[in-house]
């Protein structure tokens, strides 16, 4: 009989010491799994603000934010290695034979022109036919056959005339201008003429 009154009165006094007397301090961590808590019983008030993870939220809920600001330029890299140098390039074709160069050549003098004392005059020498002026000279002279002092040199130039072709101007003689600058005496200028022929 008094085996059956303890009984009756854990019973009953045990059940009333859990519905008053249990609550969070009473559970032991980790002690109850995810499948006995009831669906939606945890909303977001029972969650700590900052204690999840981005891995622990459904995919889609966290949104981007605005692109932050560009950052400063980075410091410029380093030169690159200089590369080796390439092999070297075949030889080209060899070009086309050139013209046959001058084989005969020929000082040609032209027609003495007389230069009295004050003035100016001019001379020319000229090749022959099918030959090509390659240079020229005068010499000017005193009445004793010596080489002025008095006459010097205004212009000496070729003498061109016009070609056919792409040789727009042949030179074919050479002319030559001085001044004799003696009070007295006539100077003797003579034109000189290199003349070519292939």
């Amino acid at each position: 009989m008094i085996v059956a009154l303890v009984a009756l009165f854990v019973a009953l006094g045990g059940s009333g010491y859990a519905a008053v007397a249990i609550n969070g301090k009473n559970i032991k961590n980790r002690s109850i799994a995810a499948i006995k808590l009831k669906r939606e019983v945890l909303t977001s008030r029972e969650v700590k603000n900052g204690s999840l993870l981005a891995a622990d939220l459904k995919a889609g809920q966290l949104r981007s934010g605005p692109p932050g600001p560009a950052g400063p330029q980075g410091v410029p890299g380093a030169p690159g290695v200089p590369a080796p140098p390439g092999a070297p390039g075949a030889q080209g074709p060899a070009g086309a034979p050139g013209s046959p160069g001058a084989t005969n050549v020929t000082l040609r003098r032209g027609t003495p022109a007389q230069v009295a004392a004050g003035s100016v005059q001019d001379a020319s020498a000229r090749c022959l036919e099918g030959e090509r002026a390659t240079g020229g000279a005068n010499i000017t002279v005193d009445q004793a056959g010596a080489g002025s002092t008095g006459s010097f040199v205004i212009n000496s130039s070729p003498i061109l005339v016009g070609g056919e072709g792409p040789v727009a101007d042949v030179p074919v003689g050479w002319r030559t201008r001085v001044k004799n600058t003696a009070a007295t005496g006539t100077d003797t200028l003579f034109a000189f003429v290199v003349c070519a022929r292939p």
